[in-house]
């Protein structure tokens, strides 16, 4: 569960490893620097838990066993059950989530660290691979 987590933090990356420019101080997402966003990142992992743990399952799991949900069935979520099976599984997940939630705001803040040195490393490597290619032929020259 806890990767899930970080799939905000690889698409916050994504347009800065897309661009093929050279290095720009001013390429990257003012956003992505912004100095509240780890906060608001972990506050985000919190949410996405509780909305997770609200999940309705009793009617996939008639679905499944090839019956009619019950009224029983539309009340059960991820939350009931996992409690049903562990009295102490909601402190358990808070816990997590207040731990995931500091490892998600320590991993946005590296990546904001690192933002600047990996677009200039994929610019430098555009370029040499603009440079290599350069003098390929090409493949739609009529050849003789």
């Amino acid at each position: 569960m806890r990767a899930l987590l970080l799939i905000p933090l690889l698409a916050l990356g994504a347009p800065a490893l897309a661009q093929s420019a050279p290095y720009d101080a001013q390429a990257i997402p003012p956003a992505v620097l912004d100095p509240a966003l780890p906060e608001q990142l972990g506050r985000m992992a919190g949410a996405l838990t509780h909305a997770f743990m609200n999940l309705p399952v009793g009617e996939l799991e008639a679905a499944i066993e090839g019956r009619p949900p019950s009224p029983a069935d539309r009340r059960k979520t991820v939350g009931s059950e996992t409690r049903r099976d562990n009295p102490y599984a909601e402190r358990d997940i808070q816990r997590d989530v207040a731990s995931s939630a500091g490892m998600v705001q320590q991993s946005a803040r590296a990546m904001q660290r690192a933002m600047p040195a990996v677009q200039r490393a994929l610019g430098e490597a555009a370029a040499e691979i603009g440079r290599a290619t350069a003098n390929l032929p090409d493949p739609t020259y009529p050849r003789r």
